[in-house]
């Protein structure tokens, strides 16, 4: 649910469930997708903002689960996602915080400097690295 795919989806549902969203979107040359969604969010519109806030609700219970388990010393987001980091990184933080264990829920939490490509790119580094052994 905190992928740049469910925002779309939510931001898309929100947008026929409401004309004045919907208007919104349309009036800025906006498509109802992720990167509309969180041009509308930075404009101050509260729904775009509740619904990237919703997003990086589950992102932070994910990530929690994760640093639970394997205690890493950050977190580091990258895709499609990662180019909205402003509008989900407080939200991760608390999240992580709340759902995690105390002792390591100060976690850092950070946006990978790969941008959209971060997952291809370790994807063939994984490949090239697997060829040469």
């Amino acid at each position: 649910h905190g992928s740049g795919t469910a925002i779309s989806r939510e931001t898309l549902r929100l947008a026929g469930a409401k004309p004045d969203f919907s208007s919104r979107l349309s009036a800025a040359g906006l498509a109802p997708d992720a990167a509309g969604c969180a041009a509308l969010a930075r404009a101050g519109a509260p729904e775009a903002a509740a619904i990237y806030r919703q997003a990086a609700v589950y992102l932070g219970r994910g990530f929690a689960y994760a640093v639970n388990l394997l205690n890493p010393q950050a977190v580091i987001i990258g895709g499609g996602v990662s180019n909205s980091f402003d509008l989900i990184e407080g939200t991760i933080k608390e999240t992580i915080s709340a759902c995690a264990a105390a002792r390591l829920a100060g976690v850092d939490v950070i946006r990978t400097g790969l941008g959209y490509n971060a997952a291809l790119l370790g994807a063939a580094a994984l490949a090239l690295n697997a060829r040469k052994q």
